[in-house]
Order: C-alpha cells, then sequence, then structure tokens
C-alpha cells in the first residue's frame, strides 16, 4: 500500500515537473513558430488605398500623405488574434537613371534595386479566423526624395500603358506582436511583396472619394485641404510572378508601331503642334519654324521627365527630324522623331529604361498646348 502511494505521488511530481517544463516552452518557443508562420502564410489584399499628399510633400521638412486604406486580411489560424499597434515600412523598386535624375519603376530594368518610400503606424487590428475587413487612415512618413516618389511609383500608377503593367509595393516591419488567448507574442516579422496598379473602373480623386480633403489628424505638419491624389489596387505576389511581369512588360509586342507612311514635308506655315503621351510621359512638338527642310521647334514634356526643349533647330532627313536634344531630355531616350505624312501624325521612337515605346502625336491647336 505504501509503494503505490510512493508510486502516485511519483506520477503527481512528474506530471507538475512536465507541466512546468511544457507551458514556458509553449508559450516561449513553440506558439512564436506557430505566430510567425500564421503571419507569413496570411494573404493581405489592398481593396483601395487612396493616397492624398500633404501641402507640405514638396516642400516639407518631412513630407508626408495621407493614406486612406480598405485592406482585407486573410488568415488560415483556427483561432482569432489581436495584431497590436506596430510601425509599418513602405518599399518599392527603382531603376536608377542617369546621375541627377529621378529612378524610374523597377520594372524598366533587369535588376532594380529597392527605394524606401515611408514609414507609418498601423493601428491595432483584431484579426478573425478567415477573412477580416479593416478600413483605417494613417499618416505616411515619406523618407524618398518626393521626386523619387513620384517618378518611381505614383507616376507608373497612374499612367500605366503596357499590358501587366504593374508596380511593385513591398510591405514590411521588424517588430510586430499578436496576441492569442489572451497570450502576447512579440518580436514577429512582417514581409509582404504586392504588385500595385490604378484601381479598376476608378480614376485618381481629383478630388473625389473616400476623402478628398485631408486631414489636419493625418497632415500634422501642413494645412488640410483638397487635393490630388491616386487611388490603388494591389495583390500579393511572389518574386517569381513579378519577374514574369516584368518580362511580359518588357517584351511585350502588343505596342506595335502605328502607321507612318508619305514623302511630303509638314505642312506650312509654322506654327503646328502635335501632341500625345505614353509610358507616363505627355510630349508635345511645336514646329515654330519651317522652309526648305528646315526649321526650329520646341519639344516640351511632363511627367516623368519635365522638358523644356526651346528652339531647337532641326533640319529633316526623309520623314525624320534631325535635331540634338542632349542637353534638355535626359531621363527618357528619344532615338528618333519622324513624321508621317499620310497620316498626319508624328511618332517619336523612346525608351524607358529597357521598356521601348512608339508615341504617337496628333495634331493639335497650338493654342491648346501648355507646358506644367
Amino acid at each position: 500500500m505504501c509503494s503505490k502511494r510512493w508510486i502516485c505521488a511519483g506520477c503527481c511530481c512528474f506530471t507538475v515537473v512536465l507541466i512546468g517544463v511544457m507551458v514556458p516552452v509553449t508559450i516561449f518557443a513553440i506558439m512564436p513558430q506557430m505566430a510567425q508562420g500564421n503571419l507569413d502564410s496570411a494573404g493581405v489584399l489592398l481593396n483601395n488605398v487612396t493616397m492624398l499628399p500633404c501641402d507640405n510633400f514638396a516642400i516639407g521638412a518631412v513630407p508626408e500623405v495621407e493614406v486612406i486604406n480598405d485592406v482585407t486580411f486573410k488568415s488560415s489560424a483556427p483561432l482569432s488574434a489581436v495584431l497590436h499597434e506596430y510601425q509599418m515600412t513602405l518599399t518599392t523598386y527603382v531603376c536608377q537613371g542617369k546621375p541627377g535624375t529621378s529612378p524610374l519603376a523597377g520594372y524598366t530594368c533587369k535588376n532594380p534595386t529597392p527605394l524606401r518610400l515611408g514609414t507609418f503606424t498601423q493601428p491595432e487590428v483584431n484579426l478573425a479566423s478567415g477573412s477580416t475587413n479593416v478600413k483605417n487612415t494613417v499618416s505616411l512618413k515619406v523618407t524618398a526624395p518626393p521626386s523619387a516618389m513620384m517618378s518611381s511609383f505614383i507616376f507608373p500608377i497612374l499612367i500605366g500603358t503596357l499590358p501587366n503593367q504593374t508596380t511593385r509595393l513591398i510591405m514590411s516591419s521588424d517588430n510586430v506582436a499578436v496576441s492569442v488567448l489572451g497570450i502576447k507574442i512579440g518580436h514577429l516579422k512582417l514581409h509582404k511583396d504586392l504588385v500595385c496598379k490604378m484601381l479598376e473602373g476608378g480614376n485618381p480623386p481629383s478630388p473625389i472619394a473616400p476623402n478628398p480633403v485631408t486631414s489636419s489628424k493625418y497632415c500634422v505638419n501642413s494645412t488640410a485641404g483638397q487635393v490630388t491624389g491616386i487611388m490603388m489596387s494591389c495583390k500579393e505576389s511572389g518574386a517569381s510572378d513579378y519577374a514574369a511581369i516584368e518580362e511580359r512588360a518588357i517584351t511585350s509586342k502588343d505596342n506595335a508601331a502605328p502607321a507612318c507612311t508619305g514623302s511630303k514635308y509638314p505642312p506650312s506655315p509654322a506654327p503646328f503642334c502635335y501632341s500625345g503621351g505614353e509610358l507616363g510621359e505627355a510630349l508635345t512638338v511645336k514646329v515654330t519654324s519651317f522652309a526648305g527642310g528646315r526649321g526650329t521647334f520646341d519639344v516640351t514634356g511632363s511627367g516623368i521627365e519635365k522638358m523644356n526643349c526651346m528652339a531647337k533647330p532641326f533640319t529633316m532627313s526623309g520623314q525624320t527630324f534631325i535635331a540634338d536634344l542632349s542637353d534638355c531630355v535626359h531621363t527618357i531616350g528619344i532615338s528618333s522623331i519622324e513624321y508621317c505624312s499620310s497620316q498626319d501624325h508624328v511618332l517619336v521612337t523612346a525608351k524607358l529604361g529597357r521598356v521601348p515605346a512608339v508615341v504617337l502625336l496628333k495634331r493639335t491647336l497650338c493654342s491648346a498646348v501648355f507646358v506644367v
């Protein structure tokens, strides 16, 4: 009888010791691994991200952007969790141009490099098992030069013309904490690789809903007011998927050059203008004087690069304008400008990084042309 009591007592002691060991092992070893795994596998869909630049965006010491989010989180975890407030970093990939010029979108070159756009505080979120829709507004503190953010991220989204053209966005944090069953687990990492494009069926607010007026709550160091912003949607995409998108954009054959025939000189008398756009750049060629196959023209542009090539002399070689624009065009490579007399339009052959484009310029009233 006594021996049985000793065996029972020994079993109880072993059980207590086992529980004493397993509880901290579960809390400090197993649960963090499970939480990290669930965070890695959780899906993120940015249904609508509206970016409204504060009035200090271009000139402030710490530029700000009000960001209105409509996000869906998808979790396969069996239990609900609380995703505590944390600092989120936004990064895109860019292609560096010539010294002194702004970078271009990452899909325009073979080996793009990361550019940190900025950071914001992500509010606390209650995540259910399955799908959770979250709507919030945050203040993005821009860390990239505003001109770089515009040329490599905003403009490519605003004026995307190539098939499958999307812009990469990385959402990341190195210090995320979640609570499960009342137990807080910290020091987790978040990394979501997404591709973004302008919201289908929508246009940049100028201004329109959901919030056309910036708020002093999110534009902390500037004055609230009506602005023009951008609406986009983003979905997750792995590195291999992004590489495929990039390759399709670069090698796309859907940008077939418009017809260009004829052998006559441009009409006279001058001035006469041709305008159009491609790859996020609006171009205008204004012939200011022309006679005997020679003349002068202005080549102006806005968007990815601001061009002001004024009173440039040119000569005609067949249908091609021969002119030196090297001192006024730096980021976009213009290889030829041709006049197509049968169609009465101008074709500009250009290249943005590795992406080639033939820009069609149609006849325009010169009074309607202005430089922004």
